[in-house]
């Protein structure tokens, strides 16, 4: 049996709130340090959050996606690993940068990421 889990990857307005969203409906209270952590937001949010809204541009997403496969082969039992390459003067030539900027969270999920020096070894 295969278990499906939804990852909302479109925000709604800030007028439109809703109890997953990434922000408290109220701001922490008390001197309890582990409570205010626990809702401070940070950037490695956009490839960690399981669940809940995710902001992200569509260079981020495209990143996003082998993370979230290997996650899902994960859970499956399945221990592989991804390689990605590309010309970095390809239209998507900052597809390259970002995974570059990723390479901490890439490498946690076993993706390796090689850039070609040209389009032939690309």
């Amino acid at each position: 049996m295969t278990q499906h889990r939804l990852v909302n990857l479109v925000g709604k307005p800030w007028s439109q709130k809703n109890k997953s969203s990434l922000l408290p409906d109220q701001p922490a209270r008390g001197n309890d340090e582990k409570d205010i952590k626990e809702h401070v937001p940070s950037l490695d949010d956009r490839y960690e959050q399981e669940n809940g809204a995710v902001f992200l541009s569509g260079i981020q997403a495209l990143i996003r996606l082998p993370i979230e496969q290997m996650r899902r082969d994960q859970r499956a039992g399945l221990t592989n690993r991804a390689f990605i390459t590309g010309f970095p003067g390809s239209p998507l030539g900052g597809y390259d940068i970002a995974l570059n900027q990723a390479r901490k969270m890439l490498d946690k999920y076993g993706i390796k990421h090689l850039p070609g020096q040209n389009e032939e070894l690309a």
